[in-house]
C-alpha cells in the first residue's frame, strides 16, 4: 500500500483530473464483505459455516467491536488489512478495468482525456462501491480542469504572508489572524487556519510583552468559539509565553467547555481542560454539568481529575453504572479509559469481572494513559513539497 504513492500513470495529455474518497471508509466497511471479495459474493452467501476459511477471518473482525459487523477499528494493521482487502476486489471490478486510475487507501484519481471520461469513472467507481454497501464522500469528489498549480493558491498567500509579519507588532499579528480567517471562509475544506497557525507559532517562540501575549491569547480563545482547530495552538501559546488567564478569559474558558460540550466536540473540551488544569482555574458547577451530559469518555476522564469533589462522585457514579453483567460490552468498551483510570485509582473493581485481568496487568506493568506533564509539542517544520504535513 506505502509504495502506492511511487506507482503513477502517464499524465501527459490528460485535461482533466477526477478525485474522489470513500465516505466514512473505516467506519462503515462491512465484516460480511470480507467474505464476499475473499471468494465472491454468490459464493459467500450460499457457504455460511464458520469452518470456512473466509468466514472465520468475518469472525474475528466482528469479535474485534464486541459482534459489530459494522466498522473496523482506525488504525491497527488488521484494519488496514481488511480494508485492502475489500479495496483490491473493487480494483477489480469489471467496470473500472478501463481505467488507468492511481489509489492510495481509499483516496482515488484519474487523469483523464476529457471531462465524460471523468465522470464515466466517477460512475463506474460509485457502482464498484455500492456492491460492497460503500460509498462516495460527496464532499471530496470533484473533477478538476488541468493544469492545476503544484501548490494551492490559499498557501502561497499565507505562506507569503507569513513572511512579513513582524510578531513584536500586535497588529500585525492580528492582522495575520484576520487573513488566516477571510481564506478560512473563502476554501471552507482546506486546512487554511490550521496552515496559518502553525506558520505563526513557528514565529511566535521569543518571549513576547506581557500585554502582547495576552492580547494573542484573547484573539485565539475567541477565534477558537467558532473554529476550535485553534485551541491547540492557543495551549502551546498560553504554555510557552507563560500568560496567566485572568478572570475575564477563564469566564470564556468555562463558557468555551459548556459551547463545544453541547456540540460533543471531544478535542475541544479535552484541550479546554488541560488548560484548566495547567492554569490551575476552578470550574463552575454548570459548567461540570455540561461535560457530565455530553456523556463523552475522554471528556469525563479529564473532569475526574480537574473538576471539583462533586464533579468527581459524578463520574465515579456514572462509571459505576457501567459495571452490572446487565450492561452490553459494546457500550462498556466506549467507556474502557474512564473505567482504566478508577481501577488504577481504586475506585471500582475490575468491570469486566472477577476473571478478567487486562486492566491489572496493564496497572502492575505500569501502564499509564493520562501525564498532565507531558510537554506539548509544536507541529512539524511545513515545506512547499509536504504543505499538508500539519498535526496536532
Amino acid at each position: 500500500m506505502l509504495g502506492a504513492r511511487g506507482r503513477r500513470v502517464s499524465k501527459f495529455g490528460s485535461r482533466f483530473i477526477a478525485s474522489a474518497d470513500i465516505n466514512s471508509f473505516y467506519p462503515s466497511l462491512y465484516s460480511h464483505s470480507l467474505p464476499w471479495a475473499l471468494v465472491g459474493k454468490a459464493h459467500a452467501k450460499v457457504n455460511r459455516s464458520l469452518s470456512d476459511w473466509f468466514n472465520q477471518f468475518d469472525l474475528r473482525v466482528r469479535e474485534c467491536r464486541r459482534g459489530e459487523t459494522v466498522g473496523v477499528a482506525v488504525g491497527p494493521g488488521t484494519s488496514a488489512i481488511a480494508a485492502e482487502v475489500v479495496l483490491n476486489a473493487i480494483d477489480k471490478d469489471p467496470s473500472l478495468k478501463k481505467f488507468r486510475y492511481e489509489r492510495f487507501i481509499d483516496d482515488y484519481s484519474l487523469h483523464a482525456t476529457s471531462r465524460e471520461e471523468a465522470e464515466e469513472f466517477l460512475m463506474a467507481l460509485s457502482g464498484a462501491l455500492r456492491s460492497y454497501n460503500l460509498h462516495l464522500n460527496p464532499r471530496k469528489t470533484r473533477i478538476e480542469e488541468l493544469p492545476l498549480p503544484k501548490t494551492p493558491g490559499w498557501i502561497r498567500e499565507l505562506k507569503a504572508a507569513a513572511r512579513h509579519v513582524d510578531t513584536k507588532n500586535l497588529q500585525d499579528v492580528l492582522d495575520f489572524l484576520d487573513l488566516a480567517i477571510e481564506v478560512t471562509q473563502a476554501k471552507p475544506d482546506a486546512s487554511a487556519l490550521k496552515y496559518a497557525l502553525a506558520a505563526l507559532e513557528k514565529r511566535l517562540i521569543k518571549p513576547h510583552p506581557p500585554m502582547q501575549s495576552n492580547s494573542i491569547a484573547r484573539a485565539l480563545l475567541s477565534l477558537s468559539f467558532h473554529r476550535p482547530v485553534a485551541l491547540p495552538f492557543l495551549v502551546r501559546f498560553v504554555q510557552k509565553s507563560k500568560v496567566k488567564l485572568s478572570v475575564p478569559m477563564a469566564r470564556h474558558v468555562d463558557e468555551l467547555l459548556v459551547h463545544h460540550s453541547l456540540s460533543r466536540r471531544t478535542d475541544a473540551v479535552t484541550w479546554l481542560l488541560y488548560l484548566v488544569q495547567k492554569q490551575g482555574l476552578t470550574l463552575r458547577r454548570g459548567t461540570e454539568k455540561a461535560i457530565l451530559e455530553s456523556e463523552d469518555c475522554l471528556s469525563l476522564v479529564l473532569l475526574w481529575h480537574v473538576g471539583s469533589a462533586r464533579a468527581k462522585d459524578d463520574v465515579e457514579d456514572f462509571a459505576k453504572a457501567l459495571i452490572p453483567s446487565t450492561v452490553d460490552d459494546y457500550e462498556r468498551d466506549q467507556y474502557w479509559l474512564l473505567l482504566f483510570e478508577l481501577q488504577l485509582a481504586r475506585k471500582i473493581k475490575r468491570p469486566y469481572g472477577a476473571n478478567d485481568n487486562d486492566f491489572k496487568t496493564l496497572i502492575d506493568s505500569g501502564v499509564r494513559f493520562v501525564d498532565f506533564g507531558t510537554r506539548l509539542k509544536a507541529p512539524p517544520r511545513m515545506s512547499s513539497s509536504s504543505p499538508y504535513s500539519i498535526t496536532e
